[in-house]
């Protein structure tokens, strides 16, 4: 059999297989990682997201769909919103390490013709350069989520990329949690027929606070391609400003939200009470500056009830 002479081009051309072949084991190599061995947080998330859309595939439809991370799912109850707007309403909450484009992508495959989808990111989520949390990547391998969105051609290429490639501090937090090297006081996954949970986080006095920031250019790309999609499905959609905890004096907090409202507002009504839903009152406050006591959820939920009941009365 004739061989192939080792001319410059057949050498490049083995060694860019070579090379390869590597990149290509290695990849897998991390995707396997990704699945078998996910941080505490992301298998958190995954099962409470489990439990949520088998929850709401039971809900009555249409419904108020609640859209955003644990700032959503610890700091928003449902009932002052049924009773306002005279329909079901299910927290879909998670997780703010999921990022914007996750977050939104699976919110994608739930809501359907009818509902009405309040989306509730935060600071943190909306600020991300490029939208994709620590935990997605894990996070959608473990809920078995397509990495093709078909929102951002250039994000999806980059999701293919990271899933792969899940970084040494990943890898490490996530070995430790699979082989039980360390325990976590993670959250409980348990929830009501509403999505809300079981048991709140536990307070602090020393609540650090959170201070609005400025969307990034991805998130508002991201959110602009979703609100159309699902507009042109039949789902009504609103903007809704994070609830935070912001030291007195909180008026540079607020003036920053209200500029944050107008880049947001070009794209779907947005909603917050009179101080653009920062409170310097610490006891509204659980164990963050994003999730909130009995008293601020309640305080929190009577106030988006009537703002978007306001919205859509129009």
């Amino acid at each position: 059999m004739p061989t192939v002479p080792n001319t410059p081009a057949t050498v490049t051309a083995r060694t860019a297989g070579a090379w390869a072949s590597v990149l290509l084991v290695a990849w897998g190599v991390g995707v396997c990682v990704a699945w078998d061995a996910p941080t505490s947080d992301a298998a958190w998330a995954a099962q409470l997201a489990q439990h949520k859309v088998a929850s709401l595939a039971d809900h009555e439809r249409p419904a108020i769909v609640l859209v955003g991370g644990s700032g959503t799912h610890f700091g928003l109850v449902c009932d002052p919103i049924r009773e306002r707007l005279g329909m079901s309403c299910f927290n879909m909450g998670i997780h703010a390490g999921l990022g914007a484009a996750t977050t939104l992508a699976l919110a994608d495959s739930l809501v359907r013709s009818g509902d009405r989808v309040v989306v509730r990111l935060e600071y943190r989520v909306l600020a991300d350069p490029d939208g994709e949390g620590d935990l997605a990547e894990s996070f959608r391998l473990l809920r078995g989520m397509r990495w093709w969105d078909g929102v951002d051609v250039e994000r999806d290429l980059h999701r293919v990329v990271r899933e792969g490639s899940p970084g040494l501090r990943a890898l490490m937090r996530g070995l430790a949690h699979r082989f039980g090297v360390v325990t976590t006081d993670a959250y409980a996954t348990g929830i009501d027929p509403n999505g809300e949970p079981l048991a709140l986080p536990s307070g602090r006095a020393d609540v650090a606070e959170a201070l609005p920031l400025d969307p990034s250019a991805s998130s508002l790309r991201l959110l602009d391609a979703y609100v159309r999609r699902w507009r042109s499905r039949g789902v009504a959609v609103v903007l809704a400003l994070p609830w935070i905890y912001v030291r007195a004096p909180s008026d540079h907090a607020v003036s920053h939200a209200r500029r944050i409202v107008d880049a947001l507002s070009a794209l779907a009504p947005v909603v917050h009470d009179e101080r653009f839903n920062v409170d310097d009152d610490p006891k509204d406050f659980a164990d963050s500056a994003y999730h909130l006591s009995d008293t601020g959820r309640a305080r929190a939920s009577a106030a988006l009830a009537e703002e978007v009941g306001n919205v859509w009365a129009r």
